[in-house]
């Protein structure tokens, strides 16, 4: 077995990686994503695969984000056949966003090719459960806490007459066992230990702050954010929101803000504008009514955080549960553009339907008028796309409007630009040079460029912590170590892939530092080698445990 790092290499998306065993006439994928906003992109994206698709007998997908599924449809395309295996919740959210994905005029691919990938979930969704997928291969799954559905692999093959492994950790969630901070995935889970792994580093760089890690700490955060912003100023706070976990998490997170203060908010409605967020939103609410939702006393189908009664000192697991299901899956509708009646609790609604409905333009416009206190999830995070962008149009030359970022954002996204301002105090926006640029496609419908002065945001422009997905240092240390300096690595050879430069340096080493520490019952240090991988075009031989 041999593998080439197709990506993502000094980049954060994009990744996929390449298997072939040419012993047993395999050869497969880790993860195929787009890359966004990051240098290549472009080419990546639509350039021809370095590979035939139709050679490949399957996919491994770790998670339902578009830098990991985003390329999927064009594999089946260009003739790939096979399972993609993930978990079922997985295969849900993906299908959701490439739908949403199909009906922007810049998409990749055909919306009807979406229907023909075959997606498969491996031991019937079960953790550490062996899978086989054929000519030797088996796999295990093991949760990542990042997302609904993310997974790491244990790939296991037939290497002489014994077996070979190596775990890809796909994305790695910020919340290992006991150190829960988030209020709706569990905590990672330890993969047994492989021959090699594949390791993510975006923040091999950064570790945070332990109130970023605090449940509380975060609330207090958000609700100064709200009161500021709704409050005192009377505006629309506008959250850019990713439809998948971040949306989910701010929702819970401000419906126990409401139900903590419910007066103090009386005159304040909350918004869900984001049709793939609302759709997500069901996917989570099945999975609480499912058998796969939580094992009580175990994790062996288990997704939710059960220290949500502890957080909230009220309630049984199963009580807290339905509550998390109130919130994602009720409240009034603005149209009925979705068969299903939806209807959030108190004063949170979703918003649902078309710019050529009447109910719908009128609610959001009055909206955008910005001269009435409301909060506004809406989607995309970065602001790329998606619906934010008309809201961002009309509220930001508005000084009552607050926009939040709840987490991270590329510099090179509008997003990133916008966030610039939130340093630069408003008697000198009033001198900038330059415009804001960009497109507005209402429902990916042919739209109209919006070209903004600078001079012109008056917004208040703001960012918390506290929402990341993604472990930091400390969470990838541990991950490696097996949170424990007496157990085995979770590998002793290790590639540290997705990150930029500074981060996987930084991880590798940390991560030499403290397998230096480290000692086996003889007092020998450990044997430990990270590798940085640094040419997509050079093949890694895993049977030999040499590059080529």
């Amino acid at each position: 077995m041999k593998i080439r790092f197709l990506g993502p290499l000094d980049r954060v998306t994009g990744s996929c990686s390449w298997l072939v065993d040419e012993a047993a006439g395999v050869q497969f994928l880790v993860d195929c994503g787009t890359m966004q906003s990051e240098p290549g992109e472009r080419e990546w994206n639509s350039g021809a695969f370095p590979f035939d698709p139709s050679a490949l007998d399957f996919v491994l997908l770790t998670h339902p984000h578009q830098d990991h599924y985003g390329l999927i449809p064009r594999l089946v395309e260009a003739g790939f056949s096979g399972p993609v295996y993930c978990t079922h919740e997985t295969a849900e959210i993906t299908r959701i966003g490439l739908e949403d994905a199909a009906r922007f005029r810049d998409a990749r691919f055909s919306e009807e090719t979406i229907p023909r990938i075959r997606f498969v979930t491996p031991s019937g969704g079960k953790f550490n459960e062996p899978h086989d997928v054929g000519k030797g291969i088996a796999v295990r799954m093991y949760r990542t806490g990042h997302t609904l559905g993310a997974v790491s692999f244990r790939v296991r093959w037939e290497c002489g007459g014994q077996g070979k492994t190596v775990t890809f950790s796909g994305d790695i969630g910020s919340a290992p066992a006991g150190r829960e901070h988030m209020p709706i995935i569990g905590h990672s889970l330890v993969p047994t230990p492989a021959h090699f792994a594949v390791v993510e580093s975006t923040y091999g760089d950064a570790t945070r702050d332990p109130s970023e890690k605090d449940f509380e700490a975060r609330l207090e955060r958000l609700t100064a954010v709200i009161d500021r912003a709704t409050l005192e100023r009377s505006g629309v706070l506008v959250i850019p929101s990713f439809a998948t976990e971040r949306a989910q998490n701010l929702l819970y997170d401000i419906s126990v803000i409401y139900a903590r203060n419910p007066k103090k908010y009386l005159d304040v409605p909350v918004y869900l504008d984001a049709p793939m967020a609302s759709k997500i939103n069901k996917v989570y609410a099945q999975r609480i009514d499912s058998h796969h939702a939580y094992e009580p006393g175990g994790d062996a189908c288990g997704w939710f955080n059960r220290r949500l009664p502890d957080w909230l000192g009220t309630g049984s697991f199963d009580e807290v549960m339905a509550g998390l299901k109130a919130v994602l899956s009720r409240g009034r509708k603005h149209s009925n553009h979705d068969d299903d009646p939806v209807e959030y609790p108190e004063r949170i609604h979703q918003v649902i339907g078309s710019d050529n409905e009447e109910s719908f333009r009128n609610m959001r416009h009055a909206l955008m008028q910005g001269d009435r206190p409301a909060i506004v999830l809406t989607s995309s995070g970065m602001c790329e796309g998606g619906r934010v962008l008309s809201y961002l149009e009309r509220l930001l030359p508005l000084e009552k409007t607050t926009i939040l970022f709840p987490g991270y954002v590329s510099r090179r996204a509008l997003g990133g630009r916008i966030l610039e301002f939130a340093d630069i105090p408003f008697e000198e926006r009033r001198s900038l040079d330059g415009e804001l640029e960009w497109d507005v496609q209402p429902n990916g419908s042919c739209g109209h460029r919006v070209r903004m002065p600078r001079r012109a945001v008056k917004a208040h422009i703001e960012r918390i912590g506290g929402y990341s997905g993604h472990a930091d240092q400390s969470d990838l240390l541990d991950w490696v170590f097996r949170r424990d300096d007496l157990m085995p690595l979770v590998a002793p050879h290790l590639f540290l892939v997705h990150g930029s430069t500074g981060s996987r340096h930084a991880l590798r080493d940390a991560i030499t530092a403290r397998a230096a520490t480290r000692h086996d019952a003889a007092g020998n240090i450990e044997p430990l080698r990270v590798d940085l991988p640094t040419d997509p075009d050079r093949w890694f031989d895993l049977d030999q445990g040499e590059w080529e």
